[in-house]
């Protein structure tokens, strides 16, 4: 099932309107299910000390957790360990 139809017109393309556009992106966002950061966390729930070293990761970290949404924790948790490391 193609999540995005809903934002296609009849042609297959993505229609053109604010709108649209925002809902479509919104879409994508709530799509991409943010456990992909747990596999970054320790048995403590804190991001792993590890990831210090990750000189690219890092700030790549710390920059997409300024995307978030109100209530999303693993994106707070994210922030607050860019922002100490950094």
């Amino acid at each position: 099932m193609d999540i995005f139809n809903k934002y296609k017109d009849e042609n297959g393309s993505f229609k053109e309107s604010l709108l649209d556009d925002a809902c479509g992106l919104l879409a994508l966002y709530e799509a991409a299910h943010l456990n992909i950061f747990n596999k970054y966390k320790d048995a403590n729930g804190s991001f792993k000390e590890s990831l210090l070293d990750d000189a690219c990761g890092l700030p790549a970290l710390y920059e997409v957790v300024h995307l978030k949404v109100w209530r999303e924790d693993i994106l707070d948790d994210a922030l607050a360990f860019t922002t100490t490391h950094l």
